[in-house]
């Protein structure tokens, strides 16, 4: 009975210790993105060399977070933006219609992403065992 209590004992310090390290990097992190609000929107192609130089791998994921956010509605919504960008996609590269290869680079990122969160997924099980 004491060494159930004992390891209860134990198990309820690491999960109150990992829980301070969530809330610890949940702060972090929220405090980095506070900062990301003055890279975004982006107007310029400067905007876009200056945000590419401020992404390390140390606040990456914070950057891909804020743009899953702000990809979260669809481009459609924005009519006008979304008539200009097929415009400029269409100008661009017109082997094929302008909403395919729009569709096709959007599964590529989607695609990506997912590949690349699975590698990390992969990485913490193999770093857990």
């Amino acid at each position: 009975m004491d060494d159930m209590r004992t390891e209860l004992f134990v198990l309820t310090e690491a999960v109150e210790s990992q829980t301070a390290y969530i809330k610890h990097l949940l702060k972090r992190d929220h405090l980095k993105s506070e900062g990301l609000r003055s890279n975004f929107p982006l107007r310029s192609e400067n905007d876009l060399a200056q945000i590419n130089l401020e992404i390390t791998p140390d606040n990456k994921q914070i950057y891909v977070n804020k743009m899953i956010i702000l990809n979260k509605k669809s481009l459609k919504t924005y009519e006008s933006f979304f008539s200009a960008l097929l415009e400029a996609i269409q100008l661009t590269d017109g082997t094929q219609p302008a909403e395919k290869l729009l569709r096709g680079a959007m599964g590529r990122v989607k695609n990506n992403y997912s590949k690349m969160i699975n590698k990390t997924r992969k990485t913490q099980v193999k770093d857990g065992e």
